[in-house]
């Protein structure tokens, strides 16, 4: 009933939004910018955890409001409010899944609009470098992801150039979700004008050794034919290349992604790199995808996937999407293959609302055989949004 509530309130205020204000002066500029967000979930996953209870059926829940003030042309503030649950889930809630009534964004940009010259950033708010491999903001996860983060850049013909500090928001769902700031990356990158980026990052991390990463990416666009690639080194290395192909309506990738066994994966925004239903993350991994986008009508389009997963190093585990590592057998593995995975899924938006449905199918390979004996991966959702 409480979420019905809110979605009705959410209504009415869409209804208000789009009422005309008063007639102001030619000369005033626009001062303000009211955005929101209601999105239910229900997904089923089938065998995604080792316990007794491997199966996990829910609802997710999320609410979000926005306001974005412009005082003078020279100063944006914005701010967002959030509200996440997971009604129905069977076991304790992760705060991804549910962080109920917190500060989604809060920032303050001195200079919004300058391509050229200094801007500045300060606060709470979304972040991501590139096609967001290594440090991106999954909308996929119900709570979503911001960064705590202080941001100066110049900006001239070839580019931007970035001195950055962010620190992803940890979630505390039985409270206010405050900065921790000894988990950060700190450093600079270069933003060509022309689709190429360059950067040094220092990841600093609690109760582990801090990583340095030098990454380069570059993006080209030649007709139809879309082709990028990205690597970081830090000692160890990880990498992602990309290609596609637009044919009328569809549209064709192929994608190849690697992980060395202690890669520190950054603060990636992994959904659909190593496949649909969010298995493994990038460490001690490589991994080949066909991708084919089919457009339906205005509003839609249809995804069909297949994803075949590799160790990188066959004595070392593959890790989990929460970060654990799977079991190792007394000598390694005896085949590199992690798993395969066939998805298909369809999402139509319309003005204000969206409908989606998803079915992903993993076949185990020799590493998920171990770790879960007899069992076979399947995840299934659908879902509705409704936005102003």
């Amino acid at each position: 009933m409480y979420h019905l509530k809110l979605t009705a309130a959410l209504a009415i205020l869409y209804f208000l939004a789009q009422q005309k204000p008063p007639e102001a002066p030619v000369s005033a500029p626009r001062i303000w910018r009211f955005e929101g967000e209601s999105r239910y979930w229900f997904e089923s996953r089938h065998n995604y955890n080792f316990g007794r209870e491997p199966d996990l059926n829910t609802v997710l829940v999320r609410n979000r409001l926005l306001l974005e003030v412009r005082p003078t042309s020279r100063i944006k503030i914005v701010g967002q409010v959030q509200d996440t649950r997971a009604p129905h889930y069977q076991r304790p809630r992760p705060g991804s899944a549910q962080d109920p009534f917190d500060l989604h964004e809060a920032y303050v940009e001195i200079n919004p609009d300058a391509k050229e010259g200094w801007n500045i950033i300060a606060g709470r708010k979304r972040f991501f470098l590139g096609d967001q491999y290594f440090i991106g903001q999954p909308e996929w996860v119900n709570s979503g992801r911001t960064y705590d983060t202080l941001q100066v850049n110049y900006g001239w013909k070839p580019g931007k150039l970035r001195a950055v500090m962010i620190s992803q928001v940890s979630f505390k769902p039985g409270g206010f979700n405050v900065p921790v700031l000894r988990d950060r990356l700190t450093g600079a990158y270069f933003q060509g004008t022309k689709d190429y980026d360059v950067y040094y990052l220092r990841h600093s991390r609690i109760n582990l050794p801090s990583t340095n990463s030098v990454g380069a990416r570059i993006a080209r666009k030649r007709g139809p034919w879309r082709v990028s690639g990205e690597a970081v080194v830090q000692g160890a290395f990880g990498s992602v290349a990309s290609i596609s192909r637009k044919f009328g309506r569809l549209e064709l990738a192929a994608d190849y992604e690697f992980a060395s066994p202690d890669f520190d994966q950054l603060y990636p925004a992994a959904h659909d790199r190593l496949g649909h239903g969010d298995v493994l993350i990038f460490r001690n991994v490589h991994s080949l995808q066909g991708h084919g986008r089919i457009t339906l009508g205005k509003n839609g389009r249809l995804n069909l996937m297949y994803t075949s997963n590799f160790l990188a190093d066959r004595q070392k585990p593959a890790y989990w999407f929460g970060g654990s590592p799977l079991p190792v057998p007394r000598g390694g593995y005896t085949a590199s293959l992690i798993g395969q995975e066939a998805a298909i899924f369809n999402t139509h938006r319309w003005k204000f609302f969206a409908l989606g449905v998803g079915f992903a199918q993993w076949f185990n390979g020799e590493p998920l055989k171990f770790a879960l004996p007899g069992r076979s991966l399947r995840y299934a959702y659908v879902h509705t949004g409704f936005y102003f």
